[in-house]
Order: structure tokens, then sequence, then C-alpha cells
């Protein structure tokens, strides 16, 4: 059984997924940013709540919180493992 890999943006509020890597489309100098923010391969990351109007995206990773616009978070691709469904 594969699981496939998705866009951070498909996650539901309070489900987590670990970091599979990034859309070729992203800027090299923004995925660096998230890159020092802790969004790197094999990294999970914790879909916290989205905004009321549906922009920003709220996350945890390795224990800090911060958001993202969702058209950013599109461009990190994740898997949620059989353990985490």
């Amino acid at each position: 059984m594969s699981i496939a890999v998705i866009p951070l943006t498909q996650l539901r509020p309070g489900q987590s997924a670990v970091v599979q890597g990034f859309s070729v489309d992203i800027d090299l100098r923004y995925r660096k940013f998230l890159q020092h923010l802790g969004i790197i391969r094999r990294t999970t990351v914790t879909f916290v709540r989205v905004a009321p109007l549906g922009d920003p995206i709220q996350l945890q990773v390795l224990g800090s919180q911060f958001s993202l616009r969702a058209n950013e978070a599109q461009h990190i691709y994740v898997e949620i493992p059989s353990t985490m469904i």
C-alpha cells in the first residue's frame, strides 16, 4: 500500500505529516527561508489551524508555531504515514 505525497494545504487542522520536499516552482530564497524555519525533509509538521477566511494557515514544526500563506504552503509536499492516519 502506497501513501500519496500531497501539498501541505490539503491537511486538516490537527493533522500531522512528514515533509517530503518542495515544488520545483518555489523560489530558491523562499525554500531556504522555509528550511531555516525547520521545514526540511523527514520533519514532522502539524497543521494547527486556518484563519477564518482561509488564509493564512498556522503550522507547528519542531516545537515552534508560525503562519504561512496558503499559496506558499502549497509548494511544500508532505506524506501522512500510516501510523498518523
